[in-house]
């Protein structure tokens, strides 16, 4: 075997120890960062990290327990793991949730901040309670309908549980209910639907005697047919008042008993 030049095997000896030194190298950098994922995996997992309290704003009318049973979220879990969106997603199942926002705060608890629904109108059940329904249709408690606040909806069947959704044959009505002013609003007695759809209001008079009658037909026209009636609440001297006919909202028949 002809002899190697030195140089020739010195160079050769440099590359392997060079070699080495890099192999060397990155197996630090990886030990290193298997270290560091253990550690921040230890230290997520442990008691330290773990969630000690679960915080729920906004909830006026929504029960604060249910909330946190929907959520799925219990004291002890670990909180680096927080199932965010599933926990939003099962809590604006409840009735009176619209917008849930959770968030961590470190170290230990996680916050829920929810934005309720607003009823508009109440749908009549039997024994004088009434289904609470916001505008979108949802249900949101049934309660006893003095006191409830909300023009109150006659003439048609209970509309269901609480979390649902109002038939469609409930919806005229709720399109009416939703649209009344905030001035308008506290003048009706209730809004009846009656054959074919047929809608009507009943109006408190300021003076003593029955209640006057709106008459609003079909549900054509419906924001048409709110702004006459608010108009002419307004302007026209209601004392007497029987019927305000508004099936034609740009020219209202008005009579007087």
């Amino acid at each position: 075997m002809p002899a190697i030049d030195p140089r020739i095997r010195a160079r050769r000896i440099a590359v392997q120890r060079d070699v080495g030194r890099r192999r060397l190298h990155w197996l630090s950098v990886l030990g290193g960062l298997v270290a560091i994922v253990a550690v921040t995996v230890v230290a997520a997992l442990s008691p330290l990290l773990d969630v000690d309290a679960v915080e729920v704003t906004g909830a006026l009318r929504a029960e604060v327990a249910a909330v946190i049973a929907a959520s799925g979220v219990e004291r002890g879990d670990p909180l680096v793991v927080l199932d965010s969106a599933g926990a939003t997603a099962a809590i604006r199942r409840l009735p009176w949730v619209d917008e849930v926002t959770i968030a961590r705060v470190w170290p230990g608890t996680v916050a829920i901040d929810l934005v309720e629904r607003v009823p508009v109108a109440g749908f009549l059940e039997a024994g004088g309670r009434v289904a609470l329904v916001d505008r979108t249709g949802r249900i949101l408690d049934v309660v006893s309908a003095e006191g409830s606040g909300v023009v109150l909806v006659s003439g048609l069947a209970p509309p269901g549980a609480p979390g649902g959704d109002i038939p469609s044959a409930g919806e005229p009505a709720l399109a009416v209910a939703a649209a009344l002013p905030a001035e308008v609003a506290p003048h009706v007695a209730q809004l009846v639907v009656g054959d074919a759809g047929q809608l009507r209001l009943t109006l408190r008079l300021p003076a003593t005697g029955p209640p006057a009658e709106v008459i609003l037909g079909d549900d054509s026209l419906l924001a048409a047919k709110v702004a006459a009636l608010s108009t002419l609440l307004a302007t026209v001297d209601l004392t007497d008042l029987d019927t305000l006919d508004l099936e034609v909202p740009s020219t209202p028949a008005l009579t007087r008993r």
